[in-house]
């Protein structure tokens, strides 16, 4: 496909004549091709805006269907700018659903890797939300977050690819709230299953005991510390340990000086 309203075709032959008719004729292979004027880029579905490559999906016209890149299955046209805009109602998402995607590009697709891209946006404008697609992909969805949503892609004169293909839906916000409520259901379950042990039996003895409960425990654990020091400090209970109760105790009842003058006591 061409990028402008000019194409040019030349054909050059560049190997001898090696068959010959009954007259002596040389025997050429050459192509047979078949040609069309088109305004929509070889574009099927949504309504476009001009001559441009700018197409519009209206979910009260459709409420699903498929969109492509120029010229889909064959290589997209080079220095070109497409825009895929989608409408849904007040109450409405717009689901995209890629089943092909080879668009040509490295890494990050920024400017300096020359790279053509896909850009996604809840907006007209540039959306940080998502980066920059290139290259070839897997299978992959696209959620809108609300009842807008753009579709661009952005090509250079390098290379090209076949570029994409990808089914739309709108559907409604209650449906999506429900997949996001579930999804954040279960990752809250593997979080709390993760915290309080191999099964939820435990979860009593991890977090949902009365406060009561849990200051018993904590004296019972105090207690046991105080056991478990005296058990383990023999000197405690000793000949050392007696004579320094014994100083003390004369330490308070004769006081300080007396205390010193004091020889050892038994």
């Amino acid at each position: 496909m061409s990028k402008g309203t000019k194409l040019a075709l030349q054909f050059i032959g560049k190997y001898p004549i090696s068959q010959y008719d009954d007259n002596g004729k040389g025997i050429y292979y050459g192509f047979k091709a078949e040609y069309r004027f088109l305004t929509n880029y070889g574009i099927v579905g949504g309504h476009q805006l001009g001559y441009d490559c700018i197409f519009t999906y209206n979910s009260t016209k459709k409420k699903s269907g498929l969109f492509m890149s120029p010229n889909f299955p064959g290589f997209y046209p080079q220095n070109i700018i497409c825009h895929f805009y989608f409408y849904g109602d007040l109450e409405e998402r717009i689901l995209i659903q890629f089943d092909f995607f080879d668009v040509e590009g490295i890494g990050s697709c920024e400017y300096l890797t020359a790279s053509d891209y896909v850009e996604f946006s809840n907006f007209m404008s540039t959306d940080r939300k998502y980066r920059k697609f290139c290259g070839k992909r897997g299978k992959f969805n696209i959620r809108s977050d609300d009842r807008f949503f753009r579709v661009s892609l952005y090509t250079n004169d390098r290379f090209d690819r076949s570029g994409f293909r990808a089914y739309y839906s709108f559907e409604s916000k209650a449906k999506s709230s429900d997949n996001t409520s579930a999804q954040g259901v279960t990752k809250s379950t593997f979080n709390w299953s993760m915290s309080v042990g191999p099964s939820a039996s435990n979860a009593k003895s991890y977090g949902l005991q009365t406060s009561s409960t849990l200051i018993k425990q904590q004296q019972k654990v105090i207690n046991n510390t105080r056991i478990s020091l005296s058990r383990t400090a023999p000197e405690s209970r000793g000949p050392r340990s007696r004579r320094f109760k014994l100083q003390m105790l004369h330490y308070r009842k004769f006081g300080k000086n007396q205390f010193r003058q004091s020889t050892s006591l038994p």
